[in-house]
C-alpha cells in the first residue's frame, strides 16, 4: 500500500522551501535596517561558498563542458538580480517583493518562446496576458507611486528569468554545485566590489549596488547566520521538489511563497497592500500558477 506522506513528498519540500525563502526575506528586512543591499548580498553567499566548497572534499566533481562565458554570465546577472530582490525586501512589504519575484515565470515564457522559439498554447497566451495587466495594476505608474521599487521588482523577475534559462542549458554541461558555486562566487567577489566603490563614490540614485561596507555587530550574527541558512535550504529543498515530482506541479506549488511572505509581512507590521495591488498581486499569482501548469506541463 502507497503512503500517501511519500507520495507528496515533492510538494511537501517546495512548501518547507517556500517558507524557507520567505522566512529568508525577514531576516534580509531585519537587517536591511542596519545594512545597504550589497553588504546583505554579501552575507548570504558567502555563507553558500563556505558550503558549497566543504561539498567539494568528499565529493569532487569533474567539468564535462566549455561553456565558460554562459556560466559567468548566469552569475553575474543572478547577483544583479539579487541586488534587486534584497532592495526590494528592504523597501517593500515581503508579500509585494515576492510577487515581483515571481513575475519571472512571465520573463520565461516569452523568452522560451521569443529565443528558444518553443510553441505557446492558447491557455499559456492568456496567462501571460493575465500576468502583464496584474503587472499594471500594481505598478500604477502615478504621481505617488515609487518608480524605483516598482523597476527594481521587475529587474529582478527579467533577470532571474534569463539566469533560470542559462541553468537549464548549462547543466548539460556541468554539475550543479559548480554551477550555484559560480553564482554564489559572484554574490561574493561583486559587492566586495561594489563596496570598494562606495568608498570612492555615493550616489542615492545607485545605493541598490554601490555602498560602503559597515562591520557587523555580535547583535547582528543571528540574522546573517539565518539569511545563510534560510536561502541554503530553501535552495536544496527546491532542487529535491523539483526532483521528486512534475515540474508543473512544483512550480505551481512554489507560488506558496507569496502566501507565506504576506502572513510573515503582517506579523512584523508591514503595510498591507492596497485593493488595487493585492488585485494586482493576485492576478500575477495565477497568471504564474498557469503557465507552470500548462508550459511545463501535468503531463510530464
Amino acid at each position: 500500500m502507497n503512503n500517501p506522506i511519500s507520495k507528496n513528498t515533492g510538494i511537501y519540500y517546495m512548501l518547507f522551501a517556500s517558507f524557507s525563502f520567505a522566512l529568508m526575506g525577514l531576516f534580509v528586512k531585519r537587517l536591511g535596517k542596519d545594512f545597504d543591499t550589497v553588504e546583505i548580498v554579501f552575507f548570504r553567499n558567502l555563507l553558500g561558498v563556505l558550503f558549497i566548497l566543504m561539498t567539494f572534499v568528499k565529493s569532487p566533481f569533474t567539468l564535462r563542458g566549455k561553456k565558460t562565458w554562459l556560466l559567468l554570465f548566469r552569475g553575474f546577472i543572478g547577483t544583479i538580480s539579487l541586488y534587486a530582490f534584497a532592495y526590494n525586501l528592504t523597501h517593500v512589504s515581503l508579500g509585494e517583493a515576492f510577487t515581483y519575484y515571481q513575475t519571472s515565470a512571465l520573463f520565461i515564457a516569452i523568452f522560451s518562446f521569443w529565443i528558444l522559439k518553443e510553441k505557446m498554447n492558447l491557455p499559456s497566451w492568456i496567462a501571460l496576458l493575465l500576468g502583464f495587466l496584474g503587472i499594471i495594476v500594481v505598478f500604477r505608474p502615478d504621481i505617488d507611486g515609487n518608480w524605483k521599487n516598482n523597476i527594481m521588482g521587475l529587474t529582478n523577475g527579467l533577470l532571474s528569468a534569463a539566469a533560470y534559462l542559462a541553468v537549464s542549458e548549462l547543466k548539460k554541461w556541468y554539475d550543479t554545485r559548480a554551477i550555484v558555486l559560480v553564482f554564489m562566487g559572484w554574490g561574493v567577489v561583486l559587492p566586495i566590489c561594489s563596496m570598494w566603490i562606495g568608498e570612492y563614490y555615493q550616489n542615492e540614485d545607485f545605493n541598490f549596488m554601490v555602498a560602503t561596507f559597515k562591520m557587523p555587530t555580535t547583535s547582528h550574527v543571528f540574522d546573517i547566520v539565518m539569511v545563510g541558512l534560510t536561502a541554503l535550504l530553501g535552495q536544496i529543498y527546491a532542487t529535491r521538489a523539483f526532483g521528486l515530482e512534475k515540474a508543473g506541479i512544483v512550480a505551481a506549488i512554489s507560488y506558496s511563497n507569496v502566501i507565506f511572505s504576506v502572513l510573515i509581512g503582517m506579523m512584523i507590521g508591514d503595510k498591507i497592500p492596497d485593493f488595487y495591488t493585492i488585485i494586482g498581486m493576485a492576478m500575477i499569482l495565477c497568471s504564474g500558477v498557469m503557465i507552470s501548469l500548462f508550459k511545463l506541463g501535468l503531463e510530464q
